[in-house]
Order: structure tokens, then sequence, then C-alpha cells
């Protein structure tokens, strides 16, 4: 355990270092839940069109913020086997899971500080705007429900940055992102769309996280059940693979 908090603590000094923290991270829900709000006033009460509304657009900005976790593990595992850091922490008594959850923590750190942004940005706005703001039991049970969300992502960062180089890690990142907010419906409306495209979002972790967020932030307990399987079935799936990637590396750096 100790050797687990002193990587884990060694991994959130070098994301502080790191501007793409701050700028993606941090900085990017605040500006795109103020964009996506600007953009909601601009469409006409006539289109019907409810996806960008606070109580909609909130979970699903969380969810996109959340995706770019993803991107700092990436990174850091990635640049820690561009450095060799791995290959010569192979020969101390840390385990594949010890190295798993040093990369996890502090982007679960990170992924608390971005619920609170988002949420409270979605809170004021909704003020502002004249929409419902969330109870206190919908944002207790949107925290609860971002974890194992949150953990998708960092996982498959984690997986992304065990086989990729520190060149082709981001761009891959990039790509997951960009796919997380068109199939999970943040930016788009799938289930309006349906068909094969329906079908193909409801088999990857995006949908179902969008979905369990929207549902946990309206404390819909319904909604939540729905689709909480899906998401803890997903973050055990990448846990396990990400593990088994670093397990990999460890014992087998140069490959």
């Amino acid at each position: 355990m100790k050797r687990t908090f002193s990587f884990a603590l060694r991994c959130m000094k070098e994301l502080l270092r790191d501007p793409v923290g701050y700028i993606f991270c941090i900085g990017l829900p605040a500006v795109m839940m103020l964009v996506m709000t600007a953009v909601n006033k601009s469409i006409p009460e006539q289109a019907h069109m409810t996806l960008f509304e606070p109580d909609l657009l909130t979970p699903g900005i969380t969810v996109f913020s959340f995706s770019f976790t993803m991107l700092l593990a990436a990174i850091s595992v990635s640049r820690d086997r561009a450095s060799s850091l791995i290959s010569r922490l192979a020969v101390s008594p840390m385990r594949g899971i010890d190295f798993c959850a040093g990369y996890t923590i502090p982007c679960l750190v990170v992924s608390v500080l971005q619920w609170i942004i988002v949420t409270v940005s979605g809170c004021v706005i909704a003020a502002i705007t004249g929409y419902d703001t969330p109870s206190i039991i919908g944002i207790l049970l949107s925290l609860l429900c971002s974890a194992p969300v949150s953990a998708i992502f960092i996982f498959m960062g984690i997986l992304l940055g065990a086989f990729l180089s520190e060149k082709a890690a981001p761009s891959v990142s990039s790509v997951f992102i960009t796919t997380s907010g068109i199939l999970g419906g943040i930016w788009m409306d799938v289930d309006a769309v349906g068909g094969i495209f329906l079908k193909i979002s409801e088999y990857t972790p995006f949908l179902h996280s969008v979905r369990l967020l929207r549902s946990a932030y309206a404390a819909d307990v319904a909604g939540i059940v729905a689709s909480l399987p899906y998401v803890c079935a997903f973050s055990v799936i990448f846990c396990i693979l990400s593990i088994a990637a670093i397990y990999r590396r460890v014992k087998r750096p140069r490959r």
C-alpha cells in the first residue's frame, strides 16, 4: 500500500507539472458549459431541442470531461515507458496492480475536480436561465455514479499508454474522446437517430455512461438500475485489461 501511494504521489506531481491537465481537464469543461448554453439559447422553441438544456447538458459534459482523464493516463504511462521508468521499476517489489493504482488515483482526483466544476456550473446556469436545479439527492447520486464512469476512461488511458508510444497515445486518445461525444449522445440525440447507429452506441460504454449520469442527476432510480450494471461491467473489464497490460510491460519492458 505504501509503495502504491508513493508512486501515486509521484504521478500526481507529474500531472501538476503538465499544462494539459489544466487546459483540457479543468478549463475546457467550464468553457463547454458556457458555449453549449449559448447554443441552447439560439435554438428556437419550435425545434423542441432539449439536449443542451442544463439537466441533460451537465451530465453529458461531465462524461465528456472524464474522457480527458484517458488522455492524461495515456500520456503518463507512455511517457514513463519512453523514459524507461517502468523498466527500472521492474526490479522493484511493485506489481502490475500497484502501477495501475498509482496511475489511477491522481486521475480520480482530477475527475472529482471536474465533477465539481461541471456540477456547480450547471447549477448556476440553470438558476440564471430559469431551469430547475437538481435536488441534493440527484447531486449526491451523480457523484457516486461518476466513480465507475471515470474509472472506465482512466483504465482505457492506461491500456492505450501501455501499448502505444508517447507520440501515438495522445492521437489515439483524441479519437476515443471524439467518439465518446458522438456515440455517447452528448452532442446528438442517439435515441432519436436510432437504427444501426443506436445499436453500435449501445455496445460501447459511452452511451451507458451518459444515460447513467443523466438518470443520477434527475434522481431517477429506475434509470440508474438500468445503466449501472453495464457501466460497472465495462469498468471491471478495462481494469483487468489495464492491469494485465501493465504487468506485461513490467515483466517484459523491452517489448
